[in-house]
């Protein structure tokens, strides 16, 4: 299945170059251009506000024609100093800049064109504060999702209005993926110490809320009815988020988990694993070559495949070791997190330095603590989020603690990132030594594995 997968992004390369003529990525073969571009917001519009200029929004915009020609394709709007607010679902008449890509200015800077390409789109249009045009809301089915998005924008507006700014702007990255009120130097902070992917919606988040979904569900239902409210649930989280790769991997696989609960069939993490893949990649192959994927998959599989032999070699160690089971047990508390968080750096240092050209060495300690401090964060808020619907005098307490699980998390965070050495600048490596570090990785834990089988067959005669 992972060999189909890396297939499958190959015939990427083919089929980018059958594009049909009435596409918009013909329009963008001469440069940048006036043009007049109608369409339809097909994301959750962002704020974004560069050091020394104003707030603009940008969305995804199906195209529909250019300069009265019928035209396909998706592209993104950046629309500076906006009149007023999009919403999914708008229709538009854009007046602007058309314009294709722009590769990276520097080494480890944003590259535009890497990340339009992933995100499967083809150029972007830049509009002035009175160049978008609105012409009609949301119609059909694209009502639902607006109603989803607009739920998640009101829940963060309570939330400015009941904790300190630097607690809401987390809670916006934290619970819905929402970094546009994120400050520079937050953001910096859990970059420069390898725990940017906390703000990522992914895996543990599902995790989180699943577990939340589930324990609700289950006061009311028995098991398959719960794992089915559990189902829609995560689903409707996942949209919620914006439906980036780390978050849709995590909600495959939790679907896929809770559809052999309801069949009674156990579910293997590798082949959930994969076949999660499967289904991000076979419908938007682009998506293989995204930061954001390769990470989320890396880690992941990382975790399942040299945690275990971590934590195997730490047993059979504490085992020869003249320890009380009390004294085994308090070792082993610090030990597995300690194991975990090296094996997931292990799974995706390479990538990191791959893409941003930089090694976080202070990441495995860092996660230490960040992991558990900003669970204890998003639960705390989502009980100021939920409960606020009720009462604001309900969550006072709550508010307290939540403001001050952030502020320490954020301040340990900077703490990290001012230790010597703790993110170092280093040239992407070669994709040949990509390859050879993660086929090494695959050969010591096959290696490991036979070990541990094989300790395990001994021990299986000695007690016969």
């Amino acid at each position: 299945m992972l060999l189909a997968i890396v297939g499958l992004g190959a015939l990427t390369a083919i089929a980018d170059q059958r594009v049909p003529p009435e596409h918009v990525a013909w329009r963008l073969s001469e440069g940048a251009a006036p043009a007049v571009v109608e369409g339809f917001v097909v994301s959750d519009p962002i704020w974004r506000a560069a050091e020394g200029h104003p707030a603009g929004q940008q969305a995804v915009l199906a195209v529909a024609a250019v300069d009265g020609a019928p035209t396909v394709g998706h592209i993104w709007l950046r629309h500076h100093q906006p009149a007023c607010p999009l919403r999914y679902g708008d229709r538009l008449v854009v007046h602007g800049t058309l314009r294709a890509p722009r590769p990276p200015t520097e080494p480890g800077g944003f590259d535009e064109a890497q990340w339009l390409w992933s995100q499967s789109l083809d150029g972007v249009v830049e509009a002035p504060r009175d160049g978008v045009e609105w012409v009609a809301s949301a119609r059909s089915w694209r009502r639902i999702l607006r109603a989803i998005f607009d739920a998640k924008h009101h829940a963060l507006g309570l939330l400015q209005q009941r904790v300190d700014a630097l607690t809401a702007a987390l809670l916006g990255a934290l619970l819905a993926g929402d970094r546009a009120d994120l400050p520079r130097e937050v953001t910096a902070a859990f970059t420069d110490t390898g725990t940017v992917h906390l703000l990522s919606v992914s895996g543990w988040h599902v995790t989180l809320i699943g577990g939340l979904l589930w324990g609700a569900a289950r006061l009311v239902f028995p098991r398959r009815g719960a794992a089915i409210a559990t189902m829609v649930g995560l689903v409707w989280y996942c949209v919620l988020t914006g439906a980036q790769p780390p978050i849709v991997r995590s909600t495959l696989a939790g679907l896929v988990v809770l559809t052999g609960l309801c069949l009674r069939r156990p579910a293997d993490p590798l082949n959930t694993l994969a076949l999660a893949a499967l289904l991000i990649v076979a419908p938007a192959p682009r998506t293989l070559g995204s930061v954001a994927f390769q990470l989320s998959f890396a880690s992941v599989l990382a975790l399942l495949t040299l945690a275990p032999i971590g934590m195997a070699a730490a047993h059979r160690l504490l085992e020869r070791a003249l320890l009380s089971e009390r004294g085994r047990r308090m070792v082993l508390a610090v030990l597995e997190p300690l194991i975990v968080s090296t094996a997931a750096w292990l799974g995706t240092w390479p990538l990191v330095a791959y893409h941003l050209h930089r090694i976080t060495l202070i990441a495995w300690l860092a996660n230490l603590f960040a992991v558990p401090l900003a669970a204890l964060v998003m639960v705390t808020g989502l009980v100021v989020v939920l409960g606020g619907w009720l009462h604001p005098w309900l969550v006072l307490p709550w508010v307290g603690a939540v403001q001050l699980s952030s502020h320490v998390l954020v301040a340990g965070l900077a703490w990290c990132a001012r230790w010597p050495g703790a993110s170092l600048a280093c040239p992407a490596p070669p994709w040949w030594g990509l390859a050879g570090w993660y086929l090494a990785l695959a050969a010591a834990a096959r290696a490991a594995r036979n070990v541990n089988n094989t300790d395990n067959l001994l021990k299986t005669k000695e007690i016969a």
